[in-house]
């Protein structure tokens, strides 16, 4: 009796010595690689070299010891490839072909997202190149080339898009979490998916540093979305004086606020279809404000001068009311009405237009 007693006792000791274990191991092989070049260890946020060592005979090889879990980067110039490094973990990859061939259930799962992935770049890069080679034997243009390709590639992400879904079920409070969470919001989904997702995330994915932005980000855009008061602020200009967007919103006309930059090339792309709807309904009662953001005001100044904006500017206006509005990619259009409410909200688009047209064409 006693003796099984010290046995049991014996096996639970080396069990806890095991789940406490903080060394690691991640060795691979690569394709191709010259003996005795090197290879890193980075940190995946930041970038920062964890660890070096060489290749030699296609393989590589890097231990260490860490009391927390975390995401890296294997790399060097041929490929690259994310690895999360956790107490105890023993992992061998194949850095050619971003696969892991043995893993924890952590890198299990990582591997399954790269896969999809990865498969994912592969269908892109048939389309491309398919029209790529239409183009140089001259059957098409570039200009014709680029729509085909936009409409060949509709919802060619959604297997990828449903990988994340489903593994973000599994991984809603932790590192693996964070990176999945930012490329899904990354894909387009719509603010609902989202909005369902992060309801389901602990706060080890939604306070991390890449992710507490985005969240903060699409709560603003929930708080500003069309129907709601439109949220003020003022802005200093190079002159000294202050100007407001409620000098110009919610003052009885119809607003369509301009959201952009003169190093933002689609920006500076709307800019004359803007121009035209400006001529068109301004008579009527239309105006249009262009908001700086993101920018030098001397850039900004010689833009308006180029390309002959007609309206009204507020000039360096920087993150103020991106942040207010959770902008997070220019152009960013917002139609407000005659009392402050937003009507709709987006990115330059036939829809967007044809909506500021028929607040106008119906009266």
């Amino acid at each position: 009796m006693k003796k099984s007693l010290f046995l049991s006792m014996l096996i639970m000791s080396v069990v806890l010595v095991a789940c406490n274990n903080d060394r690691y191991t991640i060795s691979g092989v690569i394709d191709g690689a010259p003996d005795s070049t090197e290879i890193y260890l980075l940190n995946y946020d930041a970038n920062e070299p964890i660890d070096t060592t060489l290749i030699l005979n296609g393989k590589f090889s890097f231990e260490g010891t860490t009391d927390m879990s975390y995401m890296a980067m294997v790399a060097n110039m041929q490929a690259n490839m994310p690895v999360i490094i956790e107490p105890g973990c023993n992992v061998e990859i194949d850095l050619s072909n971003q696969k892991f061939v043995k893993a924890n259930k952590m890198n299990n799962d990582l591997g399954l997202f790269l896969d999809s992935f990865n498969q994912l770049n592969e269908r892109y890069m048939a389309i491309s190149d398919s029209l790529m080679a239409l183009v140089e034997n001259g059957a098409l243009t570039m200009e014709e080339a680029q729509p085909i390709f936009v409409e060949k590639v509709e919802g060619i992400d959604q297997p990828v898009i449903e990988v994340m879904e489903e593994l973000l079920t599994r991984h809603n409070n932790d590192i693996l979490g964070i990176m999945l969470l930012e490329t899904y919001i990354s894909t387009g989904v719509d603010d609902e998916k989202i909005d369902a997702v992060l309801e389901d995330m602990g706060e080890v994915v939604t306070t991390s540093p890449k992710i507490a932005p985005i969240v903060e980000s699409h709560k603003k855009m929930r708080e500003t979305a069309p129907g709601s008061q439109f949220v003020d602020f003022t802005i200093e200009q190079e002159d000294g004086t202050t100007v407001s967007l409620s000098d110009y919103v919610g003052k009885g006309k119809y607003v369509l606020v301009d959201f952009w930059a003169s190093w933002c090339g689609p920006c500076r792309k709307s800019m004359p279809r803007l121009i035209e709807l400006y001529n068109q309904y301004h008579a009527k009662g239309l105006e249009i404000l262009g908001v700086a953001v993101w920018d030098k005001p001397a850039n900004t100044l010689q833009a308006i001068e180029e390309e002959k904006m007609p309206w009204p500017q507020i000039i360096n206006a920087q993150e103020v009311p991106t942040n207010l509005y959770g902008i997070t990619g220019i152009p960013h259009l917002i139609f407000f009405a005659p009392d402050g409410a937003i009507v709709t909200r987006g990115l330059p688009s036939d829809e967007l237009f044809d909506t500021v047209k028929a607040a106008f064409d119906q009266e």
